[in-house]
């Protein structure tokens, strides 16, 4: 399992969606949502996925003259071989992937309290935040909430 492989069984599952949703209606749609998943299949080291990717392509442009039947089972097909081979064994229908790099060490200095504020500025603040959501006879009570003060408004 590649994360390559990954990826353009993920690219299958969008297109098909957006085909599903009506997103994409042209058959010329079709064939471009087909030729973005074997772009991204492309990138993978298993040749039986492009390949499969690469009939997608072939189906699509086909559709004009053979109907929507090919693409079906080659759809069918390249659906079968990402359940089957590229997801095999994916349990939960999740996959993690580590950072590409060393992540950056955390902020070491230790995080300051803000700054207290005066009472005056509270009734300033939420004055002006109660104008902008304009909240119209909004009853505002202060408690004391541990060493500070809330202020809870319905």
């Amino acid at each position: 399992m590649t994360r390559a492989g990954i990826d353009a069984c993920s690219q299958f599952l969008k297109a098909i969606n957006r085909v599903t949703d009506g997103a994409v209606t042209s058959v010329y749609g079709i064939e471009l949502e087909m030729r973005t998943v074997y772009s991204t299949a492309e990138r993978s080291t298993d040749p039986v996925l492009r390949q499969k990717a690469g009939e997608l392509v072939r189906r699509a442009a086909a559709i004009r003259n053979q109907g929507s039947t090919a693409i079906t089972r080659a759809a069918e097909d390249f659906a079968d071989y990402c359940k089957d081979s590229v997801l095999r064994g994916r349990q939960g229908g999740t996959i993690i992937y580590g950072p590409g790099s060393t992540p950056a060490p955390p902020d070491q200095t230790p995080s300051r309290p803000s700054r207290p504020i005066s009472s005056e500025e509270v009734e300033r603040q939420l004055k002006a935040m109660l104008e902008r959501e304009g909240a119209q006879n909004t009853k505002c009570t202060k408690k004391q909430y541990g060493s500070g003060w809330l202020t809870v408004c319905e």
